[in-house]
């Protein structure tokens, strides 16, 4: 089966159906939920049938998944009760991302043993020095958040793939960006990032005060040019007057002392763009439109806090308000989840793009004069493939997860062979057919 028949085929789950409120485009988690299922239906009923005791396939600590299959009848194909030592592989669904990863559970119980330990010892060692009358060491420093680091970004690019926006779009509206600065003398009113956080939190007690109903926000900070921090909020604003409100809600809650300064806040310092918002389609538009706001070299200043607020911790850079994972999961044998990933990277690099990056290159020279020979570095701008899903495990934002999800879910069952697990109770073999 080629890779086209897998993107191009008619999926399991109907991505058209909306339900909650939230468009057809913003897939569900019910939806994440009934792609996940297929992949523990990979199991065959007589083999369960095989064994008189079906306690021995107890459902216990399952994944919801793998426990339907079980009240069903059927034997899941990679779970506690036929698993044997090493790492659990597991195939997670959202509404934007796939990912295929895994986890060791008796490497965790021995890193978990060992921090045990060395509680304990620290424990001991701090009753020693208190017997012995010696002062409490003072802590390591801890480094303070200055910059929206790399790791922040691809946080935030899985996390806004995985939410279910259904909360966002329950009563009704569009998408649009929400725009909120600060006066042109900003310092006196923004002394710090709590200061900010503060107003932040005011316009959402406000706005829930006054429509009667959740603010339900995906945020950001940045910084302007001139080191005034602003913020973007990407959610549904309600009809009528909001545009009004927002002004005037926002340059009460900012207060500056000087009345022209106060002025000029109320009438330019809010935004709401609803083309902004209709970029945002679907989950990975969302995640990484979003995202990319102050995110391209030309703008990493606005990625970095000012000068005039220290050298201390400014707080987080992003956050969301009343949205959550909508994100299911389910075990499967190590070989499902080995073809899920490869054909995830295939399909990443067939979908792949280019950025442009310095390169520096070894480059051989002759004095004319002495006949010396001798290297130089020369810095070359070139493009190259951006890759994804490198390692061993990983997630890749899509348009819509359970789609895709489901047609892996066909590819892994008719491209992989039957598949054997051994109990540790000594049952012997334990498999499925494709």
């Amino acid at each position: 089966m080629s890779l086209d028949t897998i993107v191009d085929s008619p999926p399991d789950v109907d991505a058209s159906i909306s339900t909650d409120g939230a468009p057809a485009w913003f897939p569900t988690a019910d939806l994440a939920s009934a792609a996940a299922a297929l992949y523990a239906r990979e199991t065959v009923p007589e083999v369960a049938g095989r064994f008189a005791d079906a306690s021995l396939f107890s459902a216990a600590g399952l994944s919801p998944s793998a426990r339907k299959a079980v009240d069903l009848g059927f034997v899941p194909v990679y779970t506690e009760s036929i698993a044997v030592e090493g790492p659990r592989w597991r195939i997670e669904v959202g509404p934007g991302i796939v990912a295929v990863r895994s986890t060791d559970p008796t490497r965790r119980d021995r890193t978990l043993e060992r921090q045990r330990e060395d509680r304990a010892k620290r424990l001991d060692e701090m009753v020693d020095r208190m017997k012995a009358g010696e002062p409490e060491p003072e802590p390591a420093p801890t480094a303070g958040i200055r910059a929206w680091s790399r790791k922040s970004r691809s946080r935030m690019v899985e996390r806004l793939a995985q939410l279910d926006y259904a909360p966002m779009f329950v009563l009704g509206g569009r998408l649009a960006m929400v725009t909120l600065t600060y006066p042109g003398e900003w310092l006196s009113v923004a002394p710090d990032s709590a200061t900010c956080h503060k107003h932040l939190l005011a316009l959402r007690r406000r706005f829930e005060r006054r429509y009667d109903r959740p603010m339900v926000v995906v945020w950001k900070r940045e910084f302007q040019r001139r080191g005034a921090p602003h913020y973007h909020l990407m959610m549904c604003p309600p009809a009528g007057d909001f545009r009004a409100w927002l002004s005037k809600a926002w340059a009460s809650i900012v207060n500056h002392a000087d009345p022209t300064q106060r002025a000029r806040h109320a009438l330019a310092g809010t935004g709401v763009d609803y083309a902004e918002g209709a970029r945002y389609r679907d989950p990975k538009r969302a995640a990484v439109y979003f995202s990319k706001h102050g995110a391209f070299s030309a703008k990493e200043y606005q990625n970095e806090a000012p000068e005039e607020w220290g050298d201390g911790s400014v707080g987080r850079f992003w956050g969301l308000w009343h949205l959550d994972k909508a994100v299911a999961a389910v075990e499967v044998a190590p070989d499902v989840a080995r073809t899920v990933l490869r054909t995830l990277r295939r399909y990443s690099d067939a979908n792949g793009y280019q950025i442009s990056v310095d390169r520096w290159r070894k480059v051989t020279t002759v004095d004319r004069e002495t006949g010396e020979i001798g290297f130089r570095w020369r810095k070359r701008r070139t493009r190259v493939w951006v890759r994804r899903l490198r390692g061993t495990a990983g997630y890749l934002v899509v348009n819509d997860g359970p789609v895709l999800a489901s047609s892996l879910a066909r590819y892994a069952a008719q491209s992989t062979s039957v598949r054997v697990c051994r109990s540790r109770a000594g049952l012997g073999p334990v498999g499925y057919l494709p």
